[in-house]
């Protein structure tokens, strides 16, 4: 039989690339573009002339395998992780030692939580020579997530043999070294990926990172500067800079980081005003948390989240009123939330309106005689 690695790992893929899946995109550890891709449509086959009388040709094993790990792909784009697995395995039994076949399915076994089967393949492609950098660097991810970051150190540094001037080989080793209390190697080695890669955000993170474990505070803010100044929509630089100035109590910096993420971003990142919410109630800034939560309310006003941030902030503000009718609109479309009629209840005892102070807490019970705290509310009541 023919050697079929030059159909899978050569000229299959140039036709249909790599179905990366996000699931593996683990710390930051697989830097490279992820780019989604699909086939094109095929015109429509054309029947022989009945005039033929030889029949087709039989398909080749070459073929064969060619066609189920094409399948596999379609299948791995459409998501549907349980038939890229049929298909890759029915590929890999025609072509038994196919590292890019092996490579898909570490990468779909460890999406599903099966560690297991994923390490096995995920070392079997480190094996030998001859590998892609980019395929090593995978693999090298998920083996370093499964525990083994000896092993993913082998693979990375066959990547960085295979390609020296290759700068992403480099920044997931720094991030193992980094993670093992290496840090004057984490440095080291991210700093030679940084001289063939300079462009890339991630090395200047990754410095940023080693400096927080070294206790440089500054030179982490100088490093994730120098990360958003390369890549301006590099959001784990922004979240990393705020959290060191947070951890500082400089909560007024956190606070403009995050604001210049959603002004030059994306004004549409629910995770990051979220956490500006929690700042400006951090800071007492009640006026700046409703401003956001009125931000998030635009573009979802269903977002329960939010309204219930919103009624918490108008119960600190002491505008009980604003906040009861928040809560009420809350409970009328989740009204299993036992906390959050609870805190109702208590919002009822500040307006000194005990009888439905003593209705909510009753109803609580009602649908569920476990729950303690409305228990404990509606004793202190009836013995007052």
């Amino acid at each position: 039989m023919r050697n079929t690695r030059t159909i899978f790992d050569n000229r299959l893929l140039r036709l249909y690339g790599r179905p990366l899946l996000g699931t593996i995109l683990l710390f930051l550890f697989l830097s490279g573009t992820m780019v989604a891709c699909a086939a094109s449509p095929q015109p429509q086959a054309t029947l022989p002339s009945p005039a033929t009388t030889s029949p087709p040709p039989l398909p080749t094993p070459e073929s064969d395998a060619t066609y189920h790990f094409m399948m596999g792909h379609q299948a791995e784009l459409a998501q549907d992780l349980d038939g890229a697995l049929k298909e890759y395995q029915a590929a890999l039994k025609v072509d038994p030692k196919s590292r890019e076949v092996k490579s898909r399915l570490a990468a779909l076994y460890f999406a599903l939580g099966d560690v297991t089967q994923a390490v096995q393949y995920a070392d079997e492609v480190g094996e030998g020579t001859g590998q892609e950098p980019q395929m090593l660097t995978h693999m090298a991810g998920i083996l370093a997530s499964a525990g083994k970051p000896e092993r993913a150190v082998e693979l990375l540094d066959k990547a960085i043999e295979s390609d020296p001037e290759r700068g992403e080989s480099y920044f997931p080793k720094g991030l193992i070294l980094l993670n093992q209390k290496r840090m004057a190697e984490a440095e080291q080695v991210v700093k030679k990926g940084l001289q063939y890669t300079a462009d890339s955000p991630i090395g200047y993170y990754y410095l940023g990172r080693i400096s927080i474990e070294a206790g440089n505070s500054e030179q982490a803010v100088a490093n994730f500067d120098r990360a958003i100044a390369v890549n301006q929509a590099f959001e784990p630089a922004y979240l990393a800079q705020a959290s060191v100035y947070e951890s500082r109590q400089e909560k007024d910096k956190a606070i403009a980081v995050l604001k210049k993420y959603l002004q030059q971003v994306n004004p549409r990142n629910r995770d990051i005003r979220q956490h500006l919410v929690q700042l400006y109630v951090a800071t007492k800034d009640y006026a700046g948390g409703l401003a956001e939560l009125e931000k998030l309310l635009e573009d979802n006003p269903g977002d329960l989240d939010a309204q219930l941030r919103m009624a918490l902030i108008y119960g600190e503000k002491k505008e009980f009123t604003k906040a009861i009718s928040q809560l009420t609109e809350i409970l009328k479309a989740k009204p299993a939330e036992l906390k959050v009629r609870d805190y109702l209840g208590y919002l009822y005892e500040e307006t000194k309106d005990v009888s439905k102070a003593m209705e909510t807490y009753r109803y609580n019970i009602h649908l569920d005689p476990k729950f303690a705290d409305s228990h404990i509310h509606l004793g202190v009541l009836l013995y007052r």
